[in-house]
């Protein structure tokens, strides 16, 4: 079970010379998680005379628990749903053994909300806001009253302005080959690079396919400036919730595990089938890529589906198991054992999973990004499919990002990334010119009166 947002409650009366050797006090504790269930919800969870008792206080068939916070003098906590991706907020009154007096619904500012704090007494809460085109921010949010109180109103309200202007996605669900349903978060392209401005719909578009990370991380309706840049120069992008991605039940989560991994490709082909068949990407003009995970999975359907994609793009994916095993923290390959394969036991599966044995069915331009001080994926997994490519006459294309670790974040370090990819995309013949005027205004917003942010 994975433990968030815990927080212990009940006590016992002080120890006297009586009870001094009787059992221990009762133990209680509140906690999210998966156990036992498709998905996280709140359980209360109690341990007395060597027994075990688990109540579900909080939980929903069709969401998960994101986050839980409760105040220390346990009177108010505080939930975050995760439905399909969005986020919402929940305070809640508590009473005798945590028992929940009043839900309130509060409506956040943006689309996903993270990192919940909550005072001791539950007086105020401070969560972490964002959108498609609306930067983090952090907002303060009084219990009594369940109203957001910005630290900078004028900030959040310029902000939030400008996260409405034809950035908000489409939830968008289908049905990969084997009958699994699959969702997605639609893009459309504007501009005139694209459609003449019409949003996207006006025949297929451009369009860039974007995995996610982890693998079990999630699509989600956030700031993503790189890919906002795309949109901008007329470019739809699709960022899909195939098997293995959480938010979906726990079920969907593992189901790419080990020998799911083929599953998990054919989701990605079947992804970029739809997107042609309901005519809202054009074959001939549709790019395949994503970071970490996602940059791996990428050249894997590379090798498995040749030339469905125009071009790919990986940014610091592990490209060897082999490699990658050996030279990620130690940490990281624990981890990711059950879900890719053990070295030993999973030899054969590890090879058949690893893009750069399967270099030679790769046949698409490919497009590697890579932190400079990456530790978790180590440049030389980028570099050494690079080289078996590049033997093969394989066009390829490298950007080493200076002063980046396995996550890009100066703002130079994006723009910089942005432009290299909307480069490619021309170069491929995706877009006739890049728009990067509008990622460089929002870079100075984002910058103004922000102490401390630097390029």
């Amino acid at each position: 079970a994975a433990a968030a947002g815990t927080a212990a409650a009940g006590t016992a009366a002080p120890a006297t010379a009586a009870t001094a050797t009787a059992a221990p006090a009762p133990v209680t504790v509140l906690l999210a998680t998966d156990h036992g269930a498709q998905r996280r919800r709140v359980l209360r969870v109690t341990v007395a005379d060597g027994r075990v008792e688990a109540t579900e206080l909080l939980g929903t068939p069709d969401s998960d628990v994101d986050e839980f916070v409760i105040s220390e003098d346990l009177s108010t906590a505080a939930v975050l749903w995760n439905a399909n991706g969005v986020s919402a907020l929940e305070l809640l009154t508590l009473g005798p053994e945590q028992q929940v007096l009043v839900r309130r619904a509060v409506e956040l500012p943006g689309m996903v909300a993270s990192a919940m704090t909550i005072t001791d007494d539950g007086e105020l809460l401070s969560l972490t806001v964002e959108g498609p085109n609306l930067p983090p921010t952090v907002e303060i949010l009084r219990t009594s009253t369940g109203k957001i109180e910005p630290l900078d109103p004028e900030r959040t309200r310029r902000i939030a302005e400008r996260s409405q202007e034809n950035y908000i996605p489409e939830l968008v669900h289908y049905v990969a080959r084997d009958g699994l349903e699959l969702s997605g978060w639609l893009y459309h392209g504007v501009g005139k690079h694209g459609d003449g401005g019409t949003g996207g719909r006006g025949g297929p578009q451009p369009t860039y396919i974007h995995l996610h990370g982890g693998p079990e991380l999630q699509s989600r309706p956030v700031n993503h400036d790189i890919l906002t840049a795309l949109v901008d120069s007329g470019v739809t992008v699709f960022t899909p919730n195939i098997r293995g991605s959480s938010g979906a039940g726990r079920s969907f989560l593992h189901a790419d595990d080990r020998y799911g991994r083929f599953a998990a490709m054919d989701d990605v082909a079947d992804t970029a089938r739809f997107l042609a068949d309901a005519g809202i990407g054009d074959p001939a003009r549709m790019v395949l890529g994503g970071r970490s995970y996602g940059g791996f999975l990428s050249l894997l359907v590379a090798a498995r589906y040749p030339g469905l994609f125009r071009g790919i793009v990986d940014a610091c994916g592990m490209t060897s198991f082999d490699t990658y095993y050996r030279s990620t923290e130690p940490w990281l390959a624990s981890a990711a054992y059950p879900k890719y394969g053990y070295p030993f036991h999973d030899a054969e599966l590890l090879r058949e999973v690893s893009p750069l044995a399967r270099a030679d069915h790769i046949s698409d331009p490919v497009l590697f990004l890579h932190g400079e001080w990456d530790t978790n994926v180590l440049e030389r997994e980028s570099l050494q499919m690079r080289d078996a490519l590049g033997a093969r006459g394989v066009a390829t294309r490298f950007l080493r990002v200076p002063g980046e670790g396995h996550k890009f974040v100066r703002p130079k370090s994006r723009r910089l990334i942005a432009a290299e990819l909307l480069d490619f995309l021309v170069s491929l013949g995706v877009i006739a010119e890049p728009n990067l005027a509008l990622l460089d205004e929002r870079i100075a917003d984002m910058k103004a009166g922000a102490l401390g942010v630097e390029d």
